[in-house]
Formats: C-alpha cells, structure tokens, sequence
C-alpha cells in the first residue's frame, strides 16, 4: 500500500499523543464511577474531550491486546496469543500487518514510542513504525523523556508520541502519598515486591476472618498505583500546556485491560470478564466538542482507524478491521479473545463467554454487571450469539503459522523469561 506524506489539517489536530496506563479498569476511575477519586489529572483530561462510556480490550494482557489496538486487527487474525507462562514460544508480530505507527510515520509523522512494559519489545517487532524507540524500567523515566521529546517538537512538524506506563500493573509500590490517601500500612508497602505470588499469600494463607480485610488492602494499593500514575499523566498534560501544544495536539488515553480483585479470580492470567475488558477510552482534540458516548459500544480494535482519520490520513490499510468511532455506525458487537476462551457482547450489554470445552456461559450485564450469576440460556439467545460468532468468523481472516512472525532467538527467550519473572507470571 503507498501512502505519501500529509500536511496539517485546518482547524484539526497536528500532533498525536496517545498513552496507556497498563492495568487500569474502567471503574476504578473517576470519569466512569461516581465518588471515585483515583483520577484528577484524567478527569481534567475527560471534561474537555469525548469519553467513552464503555469500550472493550480485545484481550486480557498485554501483548495480544497491543497488536489489537496496534494493527486494527482482532486476535484471530494478528495471532498474538501465546500462553503468558510459555515465554519460549512467543514469536515476532506478523509481517503482513499495517502498525498505526507505519501509516502514520509514511504520512510524514515523526513517530516516538517510550514504553515502560517488557512485554512491549523491539525482540517482538512491537516497535514497528517508531522511528524513534525508547525502554525505561521506571514510569518516572518514561515521563522524563517524553517531557524532553515534546520540548522539541517544532512548527510545520507532525508528531505521533505513544507512551506506555506501568502503573498501576503490579508490583505495587505506592508512594508515601498515596499510602497515606488510600490509609496503607507503611511498612506493608516499604521496600517489598508485591508480586502476583506474594499478593495471593498474603491474602489466601491469612486466616478465613482477614481474608476480607486483606482483600479491602490489595484494592486500596491498587487504587494508590493509579493515584501515582495519574499524578505522572498530570506532569505529560503539563508539557504539552506549557509549550502551547494543547491547541494542535490530539491527546489520546487508554487501557490494554483491566484487572480481576476476587469477583472470580484475581490478577488477568486467564479469563475473559468484563472487569479485565473494560477499560476507559478519552480522546481530547482540537475540532472535537466535549461529549460523554454512552449509546454505542467502543473497541480498541476502533482506535488506530479512529486516530487515523481524526489527523486526516484517507489512505488506511484495506485490512484494518475497526471502524471510525467518531463517524461511523455502531457495529453493535465486540469479540475479546485469551487463548481458548472467546467473549462476545453487544450494545444493549447481553454477553456470552465461550470458554475451553465449547460451553457457553451468558450474562446481562445491566443487571449483573460483574458476572456473578450466568443466565439460563434461551434458545433465542443461543442462536443469536452463535449467528454474531459465526458471521465474525466468517469475516475475519485467522493467522496461520506461515504468516507468523519470526521466532526468538535463544537469547531473547531468556531475556523474555526473566521480563516475566519480574512481573510475577513465573517462579
């Protein structure tokens, strides 16, 4: 596909900041639940931008849903679903697949990416389009450098900044801060890991009586870990005031998925519930009146087609599969998918999980909506959903071990072991 180099758009935005906050459940924020005071800096953000009221991650973790928003593409075709606890068989994302960073950085962008995951890694071709790429260990340092990359930024320059924090992706380690706001013992959070490992310790070996006192806790450091990642969002909105980039600058702000607190299980291993697929989606841009969308289910599968021709780029990858979430129909569906499970929801919020064996499990979510109870499945609702999968099916290409992309070297099948080891998914 040719693409040539656009000029900047009258009145519309020149620039693209989009960031992603890893880990972060739509209701533990602000803009989506009433007294809930984690998220000042994205609320400043939401009040002048349009706030998705429900939006869906395409997976459960980080890489497959990455290449989702990354590519437009669902799981199915990207392929990007390697077990997490198999570090040695992850491979390269496939060759074939147009990056929002490609499209952007052949349409005259100078394209940045700072990340702060180890998941998100040159071995895996995820720095595909970044002309410019950075790796930080520390979400201080991913800010440090992006307040340095919009210092120079210069008129008659278009520039696509993608930023990925950690935060608030355990290990939790608030700072005294947001120990003190969210009343967290001092020496509980000093100068500990606290791991996926160490988090079910201390909640499942502690006697039946503090079980629940302890879950209380985990919910309150997470809650601390998103203050902190907030407060690091405050100083990159920030940047962009202080050198008057608000007024030609696209600012973006996901989640790659959510996270489970014991509603069924706790972490995002595995799973397809709402509470690891729910995550915000705010876009702030010049020409954009403030909107807050609850009448249509968003899809990060949605976003680069929606960024694209927000910064007015018509020429888009014919196999990009998400729509325009600004200007085109609702499609009226989203289909997540981690390793053998595959969920399936629709606007008017009925869901369905096909798990492993082939059995269904539906919910409605309006009433229900963390899933505590399954519905007893018409027959209605059986063949509607099986009509929704079987038509999506259909129309969306699976990835095939020849389109794959390039396996690891040895080497980098260490390093990817020891990236795991340090967030907790192995021993």
């Amino acid at each position: 596909m040719a693409l040539s180099p656009g000029s900047p758009p009258e009145g519309g935005p020149e620039n693209l900041l989009l960031i992603t906050e890893d880990t972060l459940r739509s209701d533990a924020v602000g803009l989506y639940t009433d007294g809930m005071d984690t998220t000042p800096n994205l609320y400043r953000l939401g009040k002048d931008g349009v706030v998705f009221q429900r939006t869906w991650a395409q997976s459960t973790y980080t890489p497959a849903s990455y290449a989702s928003y990354m590519t437009s593409t669902f799981v199915r075709t990207h392929g990007w679903n390697y077990r997490m606890r198999r570090p040695r068989t992850h491979r390269a994302l496939a060759p074939d697949l147009w990056t929002l960073a490609e499209v952007l950085r052949d349409n005259g962008f100078i394209t940045t990416g700072i990340v702060n995951n180890p998941h998100i890694k040159r071995a895996l071709d995820f720095d595909r389009g970044f002309i410019n790429w950075a790796q930080t260990r520390q979400d201080e340092d991913l800010v440090r450098l992006a307040e340095e990359d919009i210092a120079n930024w210069r008129p008659g320059q278009r520039h696509f900044l993608y930023l990925h924090m950690m935060k608030p992706h355990h290990p939790y380690r608030p700072s005294a801060d947001a120990r003190r706001r969210y009343d967290l013992p001092g020496d509980l959070f000093t100068g500990r890991a606290w791991r996926t490992a160490e988090i079910r310790a201390f909640v499942e070996d502690a006697p039946l009586h503090q079980q629940a006192d302890r879950k209380d806790t985990i919910r309150r450091a997470y809650h601390a870990e998103i203050f902190d990642g907030d407060r690091l969002l405050g100083q990159v909105l920030d940047a962009l005031e202080q050198r008057a980039l608000v007024q030609n600058t696209a600012v973006v702000f996901i989640s790659d998925h959510g996270d489970e607190f014991w509603e069924h299980t706790f972490g995002h291993f595995a799973g397809v519930w709402e509470t690891q697929l729910s995550v915000p989606l705010v876009i702030r841009s010049p020409g954009l009146e403030p909107d807050l969308v609850e009448d249509r289910l968003a899809r990060l599968v949605d976003l680069a087609p929606t960024l694209a021709h927000l910064l007015q780029i018509d020429a888009i990858p014919d196999d990009w599969q998400g729509v325009d979430l600004l200007n085109s129909p609702d499609p009226g569906w989203a289909v997540a998918e981690r390793y053998d499970e595959m969920a399936i929801t629709t606007s008017d919020r009925r869901k369905v999980i096909y798990a492993r064996d082939g059995s269904a499990s539906f919910y409605d979510l309006a009433s229900d909506p963390v899933e505590a109870v399954p519905l007893e499945g018409t027959d209605e609702i059986r063949q509607m959903f099986q009509r929704l999968r079987g038509s999506w099916e259909q129309n969306t290409p699976a990835a095939t071990l020849e389109g794959a992309g390039a396996p690891l070297s040895r080497v980098q099948q260490e390093e990817n072991v020891e990236s795991l080891k340090e967030l907790g998914y192995l021993d």
